[in-house]
């Protein structure tokens, strides 16, 4: 039996959130609908120079859309202000040890984003892996091939500084 893409992916995002455990979860929005494209751009040139300045520290960069409410998005377009939510995309970065927000904002500015009106938030939790682990597999991954209006469905998933962190290997759990 051939496993589908969709599965493919939340099965190594699974994995990487079981082997890799990361504590801390930085997140950026993108809060201006009219530069929600400027997203896959962003996810792909902001991994390695953030990488390079936390060579400690191992990365789980994910690419996904949320639901915001229109009144705290800018430029949503006049046929869809009267929706409750509205999708935006949002890079999720986990991460084993904590990084500065202003080194992501530092880094956004590196690579000509600092226009863009990104919102940079942390958090700290210690069940991050179970609750987002679960969350994970009931979903179904966003189609972001539609969202982004791409003739293939883009990367949204990527580890950097892999060997920065022991692995936590469980040879008796299933991952999926």
């Amino acid at each position: 039996m051939t496993e589908s893409s969709k599965d493919k992916t939340k099965r190594n995002l699974i994995k990487a959130m079981k082997q890799y455990r990361p504590t801390y979860n930085t997140s950026l929005f993108f809060n201006d609908y009219s530069e929600r494209i400027e997203a896959l751009s962003v996810f792909s040139k902001i991994r390695t120079p953030l990488s390079r300045i936390y060579p400690d520290i191992t990365f789980i960069f994910y690419l996904r859309t949320c639901g915001g409410r229109t009144n705290r998005i800018h430029n949503v377009p006049k046929n869809k202000l009267n929706t409750a939510k509205i999708w935006i995309p949002q890079i999720q970065v986990f991460t084993t040890d904590r990084i500065d927000e202003g080194s992501v904002e530092d880094v956004l500015e590196r690579i000509n984003y600092e226009h863009l009106n990104i919102n940079v938030s942390q958090q700290k939790t210690k069940s991050l892996n179970t609750s987002w682990i679960d969350t994970v597999k009931k979903q179904e991954p966003q189609k972001l091939q539609d969202y982004f209006s791409l003739p293939r469905s883009p990367r949204r998933f990527n580890i950097t500084n892999k060997k920065a962190t022991v692995l936590v290997i469980q040879e008796d759990e299933v991952l999926f």
